[in-house]
């Protein structure tokens, strides 16, 4: 456990093919909390990443709690066809110039 001024740290022991989940009393607690996947030693510092982040999410949601996931990735927020039409509209005026 670490406390950094207005941050805990805490490593929670659990199965590597575990998936955290919020704790039930997150919302009672009435602070945010943001929760990395699970990983080995080794891979502690993106974790701590992964938990940074899920905390922001958390906190620009109210949301009590959030763990992190592969769904929050920037290739989350536009889908393949979607990104792909964008930049076939918005580049045109490019290929005609070649």
């Amino acid at each position: 456990m670490h406390l950094d001024r207005t941050r805990l740290r805490a490593l929670v022991p659990s199965a590597p093919d575990a998936r955290p989940g919020p704790p039930a009393q997150a919302a009672a607690l009435g602070r945010a909390l943001g929760f990395s996947s699970p990983v080995p030693a080794a891979e502690l510092p993106g974790a701590d990443a992964q938990a940074g982040r899920a905390l922001e999410r958390a906190v620009a949601s109210e949301a009590p709690a959030v763990v992190h996931s592969a769904a929050h990735t920037l290739h989350s927020l536009v889908s393949a066809p979607e990104a792909h039409e964008h930049a076939r509209a918005r580049f045109a005026p490019l290929m005609g110039a070649g």
